[in-house]
């Protein structure tokens, strides 16, 4: 009884063991497709991610870091740009500009009573009004920042000499620190003789010439030519021009030879009151 038992449990191990065989194949073989589908949809899925999403993302990383190297750049520009506008002076308005502080007044109304030519330096300044001259030299170019004073040579003694303006005149009638009649007097002059003066004080070397040439005598200054047409009766009138400027000491003859003429600086002061 036994031995039949054993050998029925074999018999139903045996059938059981290959019915689960079969089913497990069966089931392998389903599902290999299922297997592949699943690969391949992972796959593309991936494709999906890095084209649609890592992509971009990367794009967009890179617009970024360029966006923000430009952005320093930017910002470097204009900080330099702002450095830069700082140092550049800020204009002086008008109103500003006339404003003067009673050492200044005094020190404009001293230079305009004395001679036309006059030349003002600092340490005269500081003699004058009992200051050091470092405060005198301030005064001078807050004077020359403002137009009523320009710097035009060097003095005997080695320090910038400072000449009156126009505009410095004006100022000192206009606020009536200085009448009319101590304006020193323009000599009368020729228009052509105005011109010649004027140009020559814009002359880089203040020079006048009077030359002889193929094409007639003419006189230049300032690389302009007058009096050179040919026509002797324009010749005589710019000769006469010349002559009236040496007369009134306006021009010196530099080689004593009536060739060449430079301004002096009475002339430099004249040139400044005129307006031809």
């Amino acid at each position: 009884m036994s031995e039949n038992n054993a050998l029925r449990n074999t018999v139903v191990g045996t059938v059981v063991g290959g019915l689960i065989l079969s089913l497990i194949q069966w089931l392998t073989g389903l599902l290999t497709p299922v297997s592949n589908w699943l690969k391949e949809t992972v796959v593309k899925l991936w494709a999906v991610i890095l084209i649609q999403v890592a992509v971009p993302v990367w794009l967009i990383a890179i617009l970024v870091a360029a966006s923000a190297t430009l952005l320093l750049r930017y910002r470097n520009v204009l900080f330099q740009r702002r450095e830069e506008i700082k140092r550049i002076p800020t204009p002086i308005h008008s109103a500003a500009k006339q404003a003067l502080n009673d050492k200044e007044k005094k020190i404009l109304v001293f230079h305009a009573e004395m001679e036309i030519g006059y030349v003002m330096t600092a340490s005269e300044v500081a003699t004058e009004f009992k200051i050091h001259r470092e405060e005198a030299q301030y005064y001078l170019d807050q004077l020359q920042d403002r137009g009523y004073i320009q710097k035009t040579s060097e003095a005997d003694t080695g320090e910038d000499g400072f000449q009156l303006t126009k505009n410095g005149r004006s100022y000192l009638v206009e606020n009536k620190l200085l009448t009319e009649m101590t304006v020193p007097d323009i000599p009368n002059l020729s228009r052509e003789a105005q011109t010649l003066l004027k140009e020559a004080s814009h002359d880089p070397n203040g020079i006048i010439f009077r030359l002889s040439t193929f094409g007639g005598p003419h006189i230049q200054t300032n690389k302009k030519k007058f009096g050179g047409e040919g026509d002797p009766r324009i010749r005589a009138i710019w000769e006469g021009a010349l002559e009236e400027l040496e007369n009134e000491h306006l021009i010196i003859d530099k080689n004593y030879k009536k060739e060449v003429f430079e301004v002096t600086r009475k002339g430099y002061e004249i040139a400044e009151l005129i307006n031809p």
